[in-house]
């Protein structure tokens, strides 16, 4: 998707094509040991015979190079994977700005994560249209970053920033911005919603961050949002209720009882297949979080619960799941020690895994 190839039309999103080309090549043998786990993620590798004729075609065009290979000939790539397999390797040669077509430019680290890689040089590279640098324990991201203006997947995941420079925000044909497991990373910039072809925003286990920017209702094209964090500076609530192509995993967290009471709609979120709830874990029972619960019924296709840390002593009405089309399959309730009774959840039929843990108050009770 991020080199064009596969493009939304009037009435079917990109990644809806693009997912059933996949399942094409796949039903025709393209692709080996084909693994679906349970929130969709795919792992697969390419046969042998096939890889080995892409690359014959590909010729020059698609490469994949050591750090110590100093007489590669950029000059004709367009799409390079580059390993740093020494550890005095800390930055990318100066002949990679030869590839002046360059669209895809991954950065693998053997074994990760590497020390700080000098990448002050990426912003020659004005074709660059998928960036990957996961894994590289980069600490800071040039504010040249912003000159890569045809940039439509960028991945930071597992690296060591703590903040991204305001220039993010002049990526404006940006689709897909991965940022999982940055455990630095305590802020995003203000300017995010800048980013209006913004699809994919993942923040998973980014435990740093203080809080969403204020605008994220204008990113009406956004799917993904894998965490929302709750706080009174940043992104209210309510900006959540106009988003309703989210789709797949949404974890709010930072929930606090007696604060916003403004509805996000979640009801009509019909695609969010798996929905967290994490609030503030402190001890004592807390009354107010029953009515912070409430506004977080989601809508009956939701196939996946997670509540930790509630201080209430029950849950709300919706929690009973009385509708029988209620699609609940995994109901994981962790760390509410004050609950004193759990709902009826007798119209659970398609129930496949329920977890409860840490529910201190039912135990005594029953005792």
């Amino acid at each position: 998707m991020s080199q064009g190839f596969v493009r939304s039309t009037q009435t079917r999103d990109m990644e809806i094509i693009g997912g059933e080309y996949f399942d094409d090549l796949a039903s025709r043998s393209f692709f080996q040991d084909l693994e679906i786990d349970w929130y969709g993620s795919v792992s697969c590798k390419m046969h042998d015979l096939m890889h080995d004729f892409a690359n014959f075609v590909a010729n020059n065009e698609c490469s994949i190079v050591e750090s110590v290979d100093t007489k590669f000939d950029y000059s004709k790539t367009r799409h390079l994977a580059f390993e740093i397999m020494e550890s005095n390797d800390s930055f990318i040669p100066p002949p990679i700005l030869n590839a002046k077509n360059l669209r895809t430019f991954f950065v693998w680290v053997y074994p990760n994560p590497r020390p700080n890689l000098d990448i002050k040089l990426l912003h020659h590279l004005t074709c660059l249209r998928t960036l990957d640098l996961s894994c590289v324990a980069i600490e800071t991201l040039p504010n040249e970053v912003g000159s890569l203006i045809h940039l439509r997947y960028l991945d930071l995941s597992e690296t060591k920033l703590v903040e991204l420079p305001e220039s993010v925000c002049n990526l404006r044909n940006l689709q897909t911005l991965k940022l999982t497991s940055c455990k630095n990373l305590s802020r995003l910039p203000e300017g995010l919603r800048k980013l209006v072809n913004l699809r994919h925003l993942e923040l998973l286990y980014t435990d740093a961050l203080e809080c969403l920017p204020k605008g994220i209702e204008e990113l009406r094209c956004l799917q993904t949002l894998s965490m929302f964090v709750m706080s009174e500076e940043g992104c209210q609530l309510r900006e959540l209720s106009n988003l309703n192509s989210l789709c797949g995993s949404l974890t709010i967290t930072n929930i606090r009882g007696g604060g916003s009471k403004e509805s996000i709609n979640l009801k009509s979120k019909e695609h969010l297949c798996c929905l967290g709830l994490e609030f503030v874990e402190y001890e004592g029972k807390r009354d107010d979080d029953g009515s912070a619960i409430e506004l977080f019924e989601p809508h009956p296709n939701l196939e996946e619960l997670v509540v930790w840390y509630y201080g209430g002593s029950k849950f709300p009405n919706w929690m009973e799941f009385q509708s029988s089309s209620i699609m609940l399959r995994r109901l994981q309730i962790t760390e509410c020690r004050n609950l004193e009774i759990l709902p009826p959840w007798a119209n659970l039929e398609s129930l496949q895994c329920l977890s409860l843990r840490g529910l201190d108050s039912m135990r005594h009770q029953q005792q």
